[in-house]
């Protein structure tokens, strides 16, 4: 084996990689940038696998493949496995519900291709409130965009350790700069999904890590680090941890930033961290090698699997996740079940081989020692069957993904004719005053009368037919834009699956101005995501500024749906011109007005909210 010299800070960035994606998946609105947790990861593997290979091939003048490859196996599936295994037989005895598409997340994960399913099967990372399999596991696209690059290395690597480390180096740099200028180009703001969890726009932070083993080699680090050690080391170290903390609490996973050079900048700071956590001799090494960080680094892979199969599992019970003293039996929770399977089936399988299975089950088969063994085989033959015969992912949210992504495409055309319009009317004003004389001599035709509606009063159609509105909303309201802008032809829609209260205002400032100017009301429908609080509904009626605000409250099967409810209730007795829409009373004991996930729309179901909306806004 090549000469490995251990980096002992590297289980600090681990450890703040794994905490950062725990929090964001806990309470997004306060861990806005969490999600980048997971570059951190990526930036460690693609410098730890080229730093490995480069040493071995120095010090053996080739590179075992076979070996590298089974390594790899053994490094990531096990566990993963053992994880699926451990949690369908769970779900099968106390959660069935969470059995819910688990055959396809497990077959895509072990396939290494879970993150490419997802784009097609039309998930999103970023939506909240799901009960099933898929969100349980939605966060296994990491490891198979790490699964399909250990294939780009064994395609790339043996050219690259060919040639100088500084033609390689640089070869890494445009590779980078290439993922990362695709994520700009096809990056669709209203829905992120395809760039966040596609290999070709998200492999640049592993291509980062190449690049600093390439061009750093670790064996001359004290000279090379010696002036930044007396000089510049610790003022250096504090900036880069403030850009890299400033990113995980400040850069939301919706913003334009991120996918326009974000991801790539934080990745370029955590690699500049690594260059100087991994010098013994500077402070932030220490800082980094501390014995808790130590510890949970090294067994964040455990960490990181756990973590989301509990917090929907007990989300699914009610628990509500995000407060601060359930989070402390949560993460002792997950410390168990990590330390249980890392001494028990992690650390097992990384020091085992062929002969060594062969021989454990070929020969002395009566043991003591082989008992939890032969236990555990009816154990994995139960975990398969329950994973194959688990049901699909219900048919009626296929066709809601379709939906709301036809409905993104839509209302977007429907927005850009408001805009056209609007700028015409205004390229008109200046010569109105001078043919006003002439237009008052002769009468213009009526317009005609709306189609009658459905559920509607032909007043109430008349008015709506005429009144400009902006409204702003997640899923839910992608979900009945399409009838909405039937009865509120002037209604310029922005919805987003995913996002959150606390983004609300922001999404009415970032509208065109004559847009939010010229709206007689203000509608807004989210909650379903995530927790409301005082300050979002606070700068939302900052922007009405006065204006009349109608909020539709939530039924959502989470946790926060009371206290989101009873937040705008709290509200409108706070502000005159806020007015709720209970979308709550209204659809109770209605469940023909909802799909299987039991918060988007059937058609019977968004004829009733959007009736609702109506007659609140217009009826009023």
């Amino acid at each position: 084996m090549a000469n490995k010299k251990i980096i002992t800070g590297i289980d600090g960035l681990r450890t703040l990689g794994v905490l950062a994606v725990i929090f964001y998946h806990l309470s997004p609105g306060i861990l806005a940038g969490g999600y980048l947790g997971v570059l951190i990861f990526f930036v460690l593997t693609g410098f730890l696998i080229t730093d490995s290979l480069i040493r071995e091939r120095e010090a053996f003048g080739k590179v075992n493949w076979r070996h590298f490859v089974v390594k790899r196996l053994k490094r990531l599936y096990p566990l993963l496995i053992f994880v699926f295994f451990v949690s369908a037989l769970y779900f099968f005895f106390w959660q069935p519900k969470l059995l819910t598409g688990m055959r396809e997340s497990f077959l895509s994960s072990v396939l290494s291709v879970n993150n490419w399913w997802q784009i097609w099967n039309g998930s999103s990372y970023f939506q909240n409130f799901a009960i099933t399999a898929n969100n349980a596991f939605k966060h296994i696209y990491f490891l198979s965009i790490e699964g399909q690059f250990y294939i780009v290395i064994l395609l790339i690597m043996p050219l690259f350790l060919r040639l100088k480390k500084v033609i390689s180096g640089l070869l890494t740099v445009i590779l980078s700069v290439g993922s990362a200028a695709l994520m700009g180009v096809l990056f669709l703001p209203s829905d992120p999904t395809r760039v966040y969890y596609g290999t070709d726009t998200r492999i640049f932070a592993l291509f980062i890590g190449m690049t600093l083993a390439f061009f750093w080699r670790r064996e001359k680090k004290k000279e090379q680090l010696h002036t930044v050690n007396r000089i510049f080391s610790l003022p250096l170290a504090v900036l880069l941890l403030v850009g890299l903390f400033g990113a995980l609490f400040l850069l939301p996973d919706k913003s334009q930033i991120a996918y326009y050079g974000g991801m790539f900048a934080f990745c370029v700071i955590v690699a500049l961290l690594l260059l100087l956590i991994s010098h013994p001799g500077l402070p932030v090494n220490r800082l980094f090698s501390n014995p808790i960080f130590s510890y949970i680094g090294s067994r964040s892979y455990g960490i990181y699997l756990w973590q989301l199969p509990l917090f929907v599992s007990l989300e699914n019970l009610g628990v509500n996740t995000a407060l601060w003293y359930n989070i402390l039996w949560e993460f002792a929770i997950i410390l168990v079940l990590t330390e249980l399977s890392y001494r028990f089936v992690e650390k097992p399988f990384w020091v085992s081989s062929w002969q060594g299975f062969k021989k454990f089950f070929t020969q002395n088969l009566v043991s003591l020692r082989k008992i939890p063994f032969y236990a555990l085989l009816p154990l994995t033959l139960a975990g398969l069957i329950i994973i194959f015969s688990a049901p699909a992912q219900a048919r009626d949210i296929e066709t809601l993904q379709k939906h709301l992504s036809q409905s993104q495409k839509t209302t977007q055309a429907h927005n850009k004719a408001l805009e056209e319009a609007e700028s015409r009317e205004a390229a008109a004003k200046p010569s109105s005053s001078s043919s006003s004389k002439v237009a008052s001599s002769s009468s213009a035709p009526a317009p005609p009368p709306p189609a009658p509606i459905p559920g509607l009063s032909a007043a109430v159609t008349a008015k709506a037919a005429t009144m400009p509105v902006a409204a702003v909303g997640d899923s839910v309201m992608l979900d009945v834009a399409g009838r909405m802008q039937t009865i509120f032809p002037q209604m310029y829609i922005d919805g987003l699956v995913g996002r959150q209260a606390n983004q609300g205002a922001a999404t009415f400032r970032g509208m065109p101005a004559s847009v939010v100017a010229n709206a007689k009301v203000l509608l807004i429908d989210l909650g379903i995501n995530g927790s409301i609080e005082p300050s979002d509904i606070a700068s939302v009626m900052q922007v009405a500024n006065g204006r009349p605000v109608y909020w539709v409250n939530v039924r959502v099967p989470r946790v926060w749906q009371d206290g989101d409810n009873a937040a705008l209730a709290k509200a409108a007795k706070q502000y005159p011109n806020l007015h709720i829409i209970d979308w709550y009373s209204v659809s109770a004991g209605h469940p023909e007005y909802f799909v299987s996930d039991q918060v988007h729309l059937t058609t019977a179901g968004i004829t009733a909210y959007s009736n609702m909306v109506a007659n609140a806004v217009v009826g009023s």
